[in-house]
């Protein structure tokens, strides 16, 4: 219990110390639409917090494929979903490079630090309880995406809290549709035993994130959409081993 609250308690007092001058400056430069801008901002702050919190945590983690970020321009990344862990994961694999946002459900918003800084690298909050509010989240991931910010999508749509893969929902695909952009499958595996295996308190872990091969959508047909999250899917079970 004493990793764990040490663990949530660093990354807080990080959020808070840092938001008065950087957090706020984000917010603005994302607002502005000056995506290098809010990308310089970020990385650095990315890079300080996941040290803090993996080293707290005691969470290990192996890079296979960091070669096939790419260093400008959107993409998409699709994950499979075994933690709470992954955006750290992703975090410090991705987001010690490049801002990158994530759809989230709209409870997020409750916590006010977290809410801000999510804001500020490109996030997206979804009411999954109302339809209307769902197209709207679509609507507006697809604008971050042509804005330039790059975001990570778990189509699973919960966590699996173990190293199965689930079925991924198509949602999310509607955005790729719309946007045609690079998209990444990115295979994560043990996350889910620095928390969930544990009765959701920090132990420490050693997780394997694979980056795939990049794939360009532009040229894809309504066809090729259709079958790209199973082809997604099957790469990223084949792919986490």
């Amino acid at each position: 219990m004493f990793r764990t609250v040490k663990t949530f308690a660093y990354a807080f007092r990080l959020m808070i110390k840092k938001y008065p001058k950087e957090g706020k400056a984000l917010v603005k430069a994302t607002e502005e639409g000056r995506i290098k801008d809010a990308e310089k901002i970020i990385v650095p702050i990315i890079t300080e917090a996941m040290k803090g919190v993996n080293k707290r945590a005691g969470f290990e983690i192996e890079v296979l494929g960091e070669d096939r970020i790419p260093k400008e321009g959107p993409f998409v990344m699709v994950c499979n979903h075994q933690s709470y862990f992954d955006v750290c994961a992703l975090l410090s694999v991705v987001g010690t490079k490049r801002r990158f946002g994530v759809i989230a459900k709209k409870e997020v918003k409750k916590v006010g630090p977290l809410a801000k800084w999510m804001k500020g690298i490109g996030c997206v909050f979804i009411d999954r309880e109302h339809p209307r509010e769902a197209i709207k989240a679509i609507d507006e991931s697809v604008k971050v995406l042509e804005g330039g910010t790059p975001m990570a999508f778990f189509p699973e749509g919960t966590r699996s809290k173990s190293s199965t893969v689930g079925p991924f929902k198509t949602g999310v695909f509607k955005i790729v549709q719309r946007v045609k952009p690079i998209v990444i499958p990115i295979s994560i595996e043990g996350t889910y035993l620095a928390m969930e295996a544990n009765g959701n308190k920090i132990k420490p872990a050693k997780c394997k994130v694979v980056i795939g091969e990049p794939i360009d959508t532009k040229d894809y047909e309504r066809e090729d959409f259709k079958a790209l999250p199973n082809k997604l899917r099957d790469i990223i079970i084949e792919n986490k081993g």
